[in-house]
């Protein structure tokens, strides 16, 4: 049984939530959804109401602001409408299930849609508005790292299982205790592909000098253990 199906029925009933016709939602997966604002076949507009997610730190730039690797959850902010401005009201974790039952979107110039989704946090059985570019519609943490990192940023642990060392940007090889923590993220840019494609892929961030001293290392995916 999947849960989050079952309290995502209660929580519309509880809270008498329907959709903007005042017909029924009827919660599901729609895992073949990229989530993020993507747009569908054509450029349409991607249509979430009704769809089982979670909440997912956003792919950013800024890679130092979002190991937090003491004070684990990752936090999201989500919003409320005040006028025609959207304000941040409150914070969740990172990987919160929701289900979408209303969007506002908008068509941005590098074709996705930009908005908001209002969402029913299903740990707490709350509606919110959360950014479209928060919402994916798999636990894609779950998933083996080399695939994971497509959908989003997460943390692994690293162990040295495949025996290959890991390399830095300059092809230079070097030990690394097992146990330290890598932020995993998807940085598609040629400056960051690895000079190590057959046996270290993976890119990875670790913090020897804090959070705000990031090296960019690239891992073989064996490795690698997401915790996060």
């Amino acid at each position: 049984m999947d849960m989050d199906l079952l309290l995502a029925r209660n929580a519309l009933l509880a809270l008498g939530i329907r959709g903007a016709d005042g017909e029924e939602i009827l919660p599901r997966r729609a895992e073949e959804m990229a989530g993020r604002g993507l747009p569908e076949q054509g450029n349409a507009e991607p249509d979430y109401v009704g769809v089982l997610g979670y909440a997912a730190l956003p792919v950013s730039e800024k890679i130092g602001t979002f190991s937090a690797f003491g004070s684990i959850p990752w936090q999201l902010p989500f919003h409320e409408k005040d006028g025609e401005e959207w304000r941040i009201a409150g914070t969740m974790p990172h990987k919160t299930p929701v289900l979408v039952v209303a969007q506002a979107l908008q068509p941005a110039r590098d074709q996705r849609w930009r908005g908001y989704l209002q969402v029913i946090r299903l740990d707490r059985s709350e509606a919110v508005w959360m950014n479209v570019n928060q919402f994916v519609t798999v636990p894609y943490w779950t998933f083996a790292p080399e695939e994971a990192v497509r959908y989003g940023n997460c943390i692994a642990v690293y162990r040295n299982l495949s025996r290959f060392e890991p390399v830095d940007l300059e092809a230079h090889r070097g030990a690394m205790p097992d146990g330290l923590r890598v932020l995993m993220c998807d940085r598609r840019d040629s400056r960051y592909n690895s000079p190590d494609h057959l046996f270290n892929p993976l890119m990875g961030v670790v913090f020897f000098g804090g959070e705000e001293t990031g090296h960019f290392l690239f891992f073989n995916p064996l490795d690698l253990t997401i915790v996060y």
